[in-house]
């Protein structure tokens, strides 16, 4: 009997991932063909456990070459497109699939919602519908060497749209890196703007590719081409690319550009949330907490107001609820930022910086009976990744043993699966050489797959290894990339072999603190002078961030005043302000004005201190500057009519 459903795919070196993709729809499809451009693993040789119809294709370049290739093997009366590190739920397909065959209309072509998985462990989603099932017809198929579209050759491709979900890890950090995606990618775009240089759709994925490796300005030089070139707002890449323009200059820190984006953004779509959500992440990186709380709180309290989303479904959910999270810690409305936290954790658990900040904030207010409880009561302790999740953040917090101890006992946690746990726990409890024991019982390959799980991680062993003055091993180790082995060369000889990245220095310092390995931060305190002098106010922002205040001015007095940052001159007033030293504050924020620093939280305190004064024309022109720098802030207003404390 003739296949019904086949499933098309082209591969190459996808050991990794293959076998999930094939077991998701392993029993939904009826055909599966796979073409394999190249693969040197063990792809092949997966692929054919699942199917005889495995062919070897030479790679020319083109994607729709090879899809349409695959194609042509294919018998089935329907065709499903996935990429190997593409996946589906087998209940949600398999429904997919009754509709499909019992279908009366003329659609020959079905668009599929996806969802990409992107940074690390997949912290945030975006997502986009992509056709990827259509008639196995000689009409249909494959235009483009990249980002490839179907057609119909004999008249407009009449699509439809399905309850097919797809899941994409492709776009993870790592991934990227490992497959070097960036590369290929932008040379078939290229090839691609060489046809027809006027494609607004090629700008946007060129955009994309330079995004995905952090390069900001070229990636938002390439989105504006896009949107100068687009021909209708009714293509779905056009709103992306909107987004897109915001979040670079985000990234670029041109908020008040990106103020400008959105406001003009909101009017044509007012009924997607993306860009209020966005104006709220600025506000919070501006210092706007009211602002930014007010924009939130309407997405959240009036979801269905916004049914319109443009990228994914967590800018209703996750992301207004994490950043509600952060502003109301910051507030200290502890009740509240707890119920924010649950909302976001319970839509995404993969932010680790979210669960980093979740537990320090509940550590030392919620019994740990009562934090064990909400976490099983959402089923998130019955999966050892959640579990290793949780423990890895918990091993980077002060006072988090008891908690660790307790949820190792839970009967449901597979304690074998979670490695690196023992070494750690022995670290926190001053036992360095037992810890070093058990790496020692350990071959060098064990030992890096232990330090990689994240639990025990590499940070921890330059602490061991310093606690124990085994810097050797540090250098037999040899782990991770150039830079790390740099790092390691620098700490060992006491000077860097090369311009040194101060980024990891501070991770480490960060890492003594949480351990409370604080003669060892001493210690280390003696690498500073292999970095500019900006590295004592970097270390005063981490001790201030972790409420060591006293010290933390002490690092703000070693630095010349001409080098302070807008933190160093918010943090210095705000210490004068608790201090009721209101005169030095005033000076410091008219310090911060005259360095032309003008972000929000100084404006907002001179308008503070101003108010104290009988000077009406001060006031009247502290005014008047604050209006003209933040005009569209009701927070700012509202302090107008208020003093400090």
């Amino acid at each position: 009997m003739k296949p019904f459903l086949t499933l098309c795919m082209i591969v190459k070196n996808e050991e990794k991932v293959l076998k999930r993709c094939l077991g998701s729809v392993f029993k939904v499809v009826d055909e599966i063909i796979i073409v394999d451009t190249g693969s040197t693993d063990n792809t092949k040789a997966i692929a054919k456990k699942f199917t005889k119809k495995v062919y070897d294709y030479k790679w020319i370049g083109s994607f729709s070459n090879a899809r349409n290739f695959a194609q042509s093997k294919a018998t089935g009366e329907w065709i499903l497109v996935l990429d190997a590190d593409e996946f589906c739920q087998e209940d949600n397909a398999l429904e997919f699939k009754k509709y499909l065959m019992n279908k009366q209309d003329n659609v020959e072509a079905y668009d599929v919602l996806t969802y990409h998985f992107l940074g690390n462990e997949g912290a945030s989603v975006i997502q986009n519908k992509q056709m990827r099932v259509y008639r196995n017809i000689s009409d249909i198929h494959y235009i483009r060497s990249v980002h490839e579209q179907l057609i119909n050759k004999q008249r407009a491709l009449n699509s439809g749209h399905s309850t097919l979900l797809v899941y994409h890890s492709g776009y993870m950090r790592q991934t990227i890196k490992e497959k070097k995606k960036h590369t290929r990618n932008k040379k078939l775009i290229d090839q691609e703007l060489l046809k027809n240089a006027d494609s607004g759709f090629d700008y946007f994925n060129l955009g994309n590719e330079y995004s995905s490796i952090g390069e900001d300005e070229k990636a938002l030089e390439n989105y504006i081409k896009a949107y100068q070139l687009k021909r209708h707002f009714k293509y779905s890449w056009v709103s992306l690319t909107i987004v897109s323009i915001v979040n670079c200059l985000i990234n670029l820190k041109r908020y008040s550009d990106a103020l400008d984006v959105i406001r003009d953004s909101e009017e044509i779509y007012s009924r997607s949330p993306e860009f209020r959500v966005l104006k709220s992440v600025i506000y919070l990186r501006q210092g706007r907490l009211e602002d930014a709380k007010n924009e939130l709180e309407t997405i959240a309290f009036h979801e269905n107001e916004f049914p319109e989303v443009i990228v994914n479904v967590n800018y209703l959910i996750y992301i207004p609820y994490k950043v509600l999270s952060e502003i109301y810690t910051k507030q200290n409305q502890i009740e509240k930022a707890v119920q924010c936290f649950i909302k976001a954790l319970d839509s995404n658990l993969n932010d680790t910086e979210l669960l980093y900040r979740f537990f320090r904030l509940v550590i030392t207010r919620v019994n740990d009976q009562e934090i064990i409880t909400y976490l099983t009561k959402l089923n998130f302790m019955s999966d050892v990744k959640n579990v290793k999740r949780f423990i890895k953040v918990l091993t980077n917090l002060p006072g988090s043993l008891n908690l660790i101890n307790k949820i190792l006992r839970i009967e449901e946690v597979d304690k074998s699966l979670i490695r690196g746990i023992q070494p750690k726990i022995a670290l926190i409890k001053d036992e360095s050489e037992k810890a070093m024991k058990i790496f020692d019982s350990m071959n060098l390959n064990t030992t890096t797959q232990v330090i990689n799980e994240g639990i025990f991680d590499f940070l921890d062993y330059i602490i061991l290894c310093f606690i124990l003055n085994k810097k050797e091993n540090l250098l037999s180790l040899s782990y991770g990339d150039e830079e790390n082995k740099n790092f390691v060369s620098f700490l060992c000889n006491g000077q860097p072999d090369c311009q040194q990245n101060d980024g990891a220095y501070l991770l480490l310092l960060e890492r003594t603190i949480n351990l409370n390995k604080f003669d060892l931060f001493e210690k280390l305190l003696s690498y500073r002078t292999a970095f500019d002098d900006t590295i004592n106010i970097k270390i005063g922002h981490l001790l201030y961030e972790h409420d060591f205040i006293k010290l933390a001015m002490s690092f703000y007095q070693e630095v010349d005043i001409s080098l302070f940052d807008e933190n160093t001159y918010i943090n210095i007033i705000n210490e004068f302000i608790k201090k009721n030293e209101l005169e030095d504050a005033y000076r410091f924020a008219l310090q911060a004005i005259n360095s032309e620093f003008y972000s929000f939280g100084i404006v907002k305190q001179l308008i503070l201190l101003t108010n104290h004064s009988k000077d009406n024309k001060v006031k009247f022109a502290t005014r008047q500057f604050a209006l003209k720098c933040f005009p569209d802030s009701e927070e700012l207003k509202n302090a107008m009519f208020n003093g400090i404390g």
